[in-house]
């Protein structure tokens, strides 16, 4: 069940709809052209512990793109991924390996209280000759839809950097996206020496984070007004995606 918040009245919708016409999503991310589990896609309503998607809205969250097959799975895809319901989708056109993104659940500490459901990105590579910004634009609808189906959050490891594979560079491209980080005690650089958080760094200095920054555990925040949705906004405008 979506819902649309003030905020998203204010600020997602205009955009929301601008995405929805643009020329790869509709070409990509129609949401009816894919199989779950053996059952197509066109027409399906998939029951998820918050309430009911439809086809477009199923794909939009979970990034599924036309002519994938995807697989429903309880699981904790690797020691740094939460356990949750993980979609996993295969489609050898668009994609480098198998993507997988979950619904998960967070404890809170005391009380045996539960925080709300969250997503958690394990897997997303596209192929290198995957259309220009088709990895945008599906992330901005993922985020969107995940605001109006009421989440907390988006978390994913951003991978690559000193130290760290060197094929992988989410470090840095998964920041221009929205996505922060707290910095480790003295990794503030000297130019920026009161920065706390990556966009503190990415913000005076992107050059420099792409340099000397490193993977880690990295969290797009869903709330009204947070400094993910600033920063995403303004990232698809400047790409031209809104024009």
């Amino acid at each position: 069940m979506l819902t649309k918040t003030p905020f998203y009245l204010a600020s997602l919708q205009d955009v929301h709809e601008k995405l929805l016409a643009h020329p790869l999503a509709q070409g990509y991310l129609g949401g009816s052209e894919f199989r779950l589990d053996g059952a197509d896609g066109a027409g399906l309503t998939v029951a998820l512990p918050f309430g009911e998607l439809d086809h477009t809205e199923f794909a939009h969250l979970f990034a599924v793109f036309d002519g994938s097959r995807v697989h429903a799975q309880k699981e904790r895809p690797g020691a740094l991924a939460p356990e949750g319901m993980y979609f996993t989708v295969v489609n050898s056109r668009l994609l480098q390996y198998k993507n997988k993104i979950g619904l998960v659940e967070l404890e809170g500490e005391g009380a045996g209280l539960h925080l709300p459901h969250q997503l958690f990105i394990d897997q997303f590579f596209l192929q290198a000759d995957a259309p220009d910004l088709l990895g945008t634009v599906s992330f901005a609808l993922c985020a969107i839809t995940a605001h109006l189906c009421g989440l907390g959050f988006i978390e994913l490891i951003a991978g690559g950097g000193v130290g760290f594979n060197e094929k992988l560079h989410g470090y840095c491209v998964w920041p221009k996206l929205g996505f922060d980080a707290p910095l480790e005690p003295g990794e503030a650089p000297a130019h920026v020496p009161a920065a706390q958080s990556v966009l503190d760094i990415v913000e005076v200095d992107a050059q420099w984070w792409e340099e000397h920054g490193s993977q880690r555990l990295m969290t797009f925040e869903l709330e009204s007004d947070s400094r993910s949705w600033s920063k995403l906004l303004s990232y698809l405008h400047a790409k031209g995606i809104l024009e």
